[in-house]
């Protein structure tokens, strides 16, 4: 079976895995839990830049072979038409890998969400889960300096931040799906029929209730249900999170994929 492979991306708390759980109801979609394939490829070239042993014995034929064939044998269990591969594909450097070995044309979902929103939603995590990993990293317990890790430097916030900006910045966002948050859970069909239109896929009648919980995640690890979603319903939950002058001020223009304030972005949050 010759398998199309298409990717989910974007911003954490902002529907991943509610997509996901409706996408896998079609039996000829696999929709992915977060993705470890990027490192693969990075392992693969630090091998390839910083090995001693490769230096000394370079085999450009054979590593790009490995290269080639990564995605069919790192799916090759699956029996569907269509992979949905979840990860940090944005960055410059995962970017550039899918332009180069993914085997047809790059399609990302790009998924996103108000800023102010993803922190609540992270803070209310923290403070029913006193275990979650934010928690353990913080240097105390204020939202300010929870937030910081949060927000921090090479975060997974960081990360996403910077790869929507570089996309933006080489005219690359208009190749991407953009969907918001707040109209998947508002109008979920209509964001549905707009993934099955971009992928050129042939369209299912999904259900919006009775979903299924995604069995590929341990939570266990993170020390908080993150990827626990309602079986019934889908609708944006109230955080009972009220967040800091400082927090606001601080992250409140970050809506990267919508305004042109890279100066003050870069200003207040990259350097």
């Amino acid at each position: 079976m010759d398998k199309k492979y298409y990717f989910i991306s974007g911003l954490p708390r902002s529907g991943n895995t509610i997509l996901s759980s409706i996408l896998n109801q079609n039996p000829d979609i696999t929709a992915t839990g977060k993705s470890f394939l990027p490192e693969i490829f990075y392992d693969l070239k630090k091998i390839q830049n910083d090995d001693i042993v490769y230096s000394q014995c370079p085999n450009e034929k054979g590593i790009n072979g490995i290269y080639q064939n990564i995605f069919h044998n790192f799916f090759n269990y699956t029996n569907t038409k269509y992979i949905i591969d979840r990860g940090e594909w944005i960055t410059p450097f995962n970017y550039s890998i899918l332009k180069q070995y993914c085997p047809n044309d790059v399609k990302i979902i790009l998924l996103v969400r108000d800023i102010l929103d993803i922190i609540k939603s992270f803070l209310q995590i923290c403070k029913d889960n006193p275990n979650y990993v934010y928690n353990k990293m913080a240097k105390g317990t204020s939202l300010d300096e929870i937030t910081d890790v949060i927000m921090g430097k090479d975060s997974y916030m960081d990360c996403a931040l910077k790869g929507i900006k570089w996309l933006k910045d080489n005219n690359l966002l208009k190749d991407c799906l953009i969907i918001d948050y707040d109209n998947l859970v508002k109008d979920t069909p209509t964001q549905i029929k707009k993934i099955y239109e971009y992928l050129n896929i042939p369209t299912f009648n999904h259900r919006y209730k009775n979903l299924k919980q995604m069995t590929v995640y341990n939570d266990d690890v993170l020390g908080a249900p993150i990827h626990t979603i309602r079986e019934n319903k889908i609708e944006k939950k109230d955080n009972d999170i009220i967040l800091t002058k400082n927090i606001i001020n601080s992250y409140n223009h970050l809506n990267v994929w919508e305004n042109q304030l890279w100066k003050w972005f870069i200003k207040m949050y990259i350097q």
